[in-house]
């Protein structure tokens, strides 16, 4: 397969709406890069006929496909498509949702690999008895959410903490089997 090349200059502007959007401390460069390789994937898809919109709404979704498929992460993705669509962060969280449920199948390892990296920061609370969770997207909450109902675990508890969450040992660790994630012993 051929190795396309371009080349393009980022606009003084360009490069101040993303730093922007996700705030300082991020590598604006790497993820103008990041958007550059989606866009060019979302053209391709256009120019051979592969992807065909019938809407707006349509495209919308296939270009935050592009986007998460490039790598970027799910906590980005909110704020990078308010910015990019020009939308505030809630209809962007329903974007974001929309995107993910329409390509639920070529986006689940994606959110799986977020959830990994959710369980993988967990820790032990031996008081409570309890591993605690720190789940900052609602993406990664749902798709546990689901695992939960599927799975017919114990609900885990939300603690007072914002973002937190209590899981039963054995709900963590039936979660972290679905995902086959090796076991974590308690600290």
């Amino acid at each position: 397969m051929p190795n396309i090349k371009s080349d393009t200059q980022m606009s003084e502007s360009e490069y101040d709406r993303l730093k922007a959007a996700l705030g300082s401390g991020r590598n604006v460069g790497a993820l103008a890069a990041t958007i550059a390789k989606a866009g060019a994937t979302e053209l391709l898809a256009q120019a051979t006929g592969l992807q065909v919109f019938s809407s707006i709404a349509d495209l919308r979704m296939y270009r935050i496909y592009c986007l998460l498929k490039q790598g970027i992460n799910l906590d980005d993705a909110e704020a990078l498509v308010a910015v990019l669509f020009k939308v505030p962060p809630v209809t962007a969280r329903r974007m974001v949702q929309a995107a993910l449920a329409r390509y639920d199948v070529d986006l689940q390892a994606d959110v799986d690999k977020a959830l990994a990296t959710v369980l993988d920061a967990a820790e032990w609370d031996g008081d409570a008895g309890k591993w605690q969770v720190k789940m900052g997207s609602g993406f990664v909450r749902d798709r546990l959410n689901s695992i939960v109902a599927t799975e017919a675990l114990l609900v885990p508890d939300r603690s007072t903490k914002g973002g937190v969450w209590k899981f039963a040992d054995e709900t963590y660790t039936a979660i972290r089997a679905v995902l086959k994630l090796e076991l974590k012993a308690h600290a």
